[in-house]
C-alpha cells in the first residue's frame, strides 16, 4: 500500500538518530556472531534473501530508525515478527 510506505518513510526520517553505515552494520553482525537475534540460527550473509535487517522496536510502535534499534534476523523470524514488540514474541 502506497500510503503505508509513505508513512513508514516519514517515520524513519522523523526519528532518525544517526546514520546506519556499512561499518556500523559490520559491527552489529559481529556483535550478533552472524546469528539471528531471536532464534540464534546461523545467518548466511551471502544470500541476501535469507538475512533481514529489522527494527527491534517497530517504527509503528515508536521505535527509532538508527543502529541502536536494528537487528539481523533470519527470514522466518522476521516474517513471523511482523510489527510485534519483542516481549510479545516471547509469549508466542
Amino acid at each position: 500500500d502506497r500510503r503505508k510506505a509513505s508513512r513508514r518513510q516519514a517515520l524513519k526520517k522523523s526519528t532518525e538518530d544517526g546514520t546506519i553505515t556499512k561499518e556500523s552494520l559490520k559491527k552489529l553482525r559481529d556483535k550478533q556472531n552472524n546469528k539471528c537475534y531471536y532464534c540464534e540460527c546461523e545467518l548466511n550473509f551471502k544470500s541476501k534473501n535469507e538475512v533481514h535487517l529489522d527494527h527491534h522496536i517497530p517504527l509503528s510502535k515508536g521505535g527509532i530508525h538508527g543502529i541502536n534499534n536494528v537487528v539481523y534476523l533470519c527470514k522466518k523470524c522476521n516474517l513471523s515478527k511482523s510489527d510485534m514488540m519483542p516481549k510479545t514474541l516471547l509469549l508466542i
